[in-house]
């Protein structure tokens, strides 16, 4: 990690700095908030940059009301990869499976009695 130094007007300093110390931090800040508002940072580098965890770094930017970088293309892209191909018999693999088990799978099993329930909704 490289380290920067910044000069700064003392006057500058103070009317900046809420608590000693705080405007190290508050650069660093300004910094993440821009890198992510020109598209040159993700939500992972602002979170790595700040040293904040996912939480942490989603209340950041929405505090400083900065939105997902999410295009058309994004979207596209996820419901292409969420796309089930729909099969055109999609029992097919159940009924085929049947063949598989014995002729007397169920023969020793006991199956429970069937049980009355009262109705949850009329």
């Amino acid at each position: 990690m490289a380290a920067i130094t910044i000069d700064l007007p003392d006057a500058i300093i103070k009317e900046l700095e809420v608590v000693p110390g705080e405007i190290s931090r508050r650069v660093l800040e300004a910094v993440a908030i821009e890198g992510y508002r020109s598209e040159r940072l993700s939500r992972g580098e602002v979170r790595q940059l700040l040293g904040l965890s996912w939480q942490e770094t989603e209340d950041f930017l929405a505090r400083h009301g900065l939105p997902y970088h999410y295009t058309i293309e994004d979207l596209n892209e996820d419901r292409k990869n969420l796309d089930i191909p729909v099969r055109a018999d999609p029992w097919r693999s159940l009924i085929e499976s049947l063949d598989l088990f014995s002729e007397d799978f169920m023969e020793s099993r006991a199956q429970p009695t069937s049980q009355h329930r009262e109705a949850m909704f009329e």
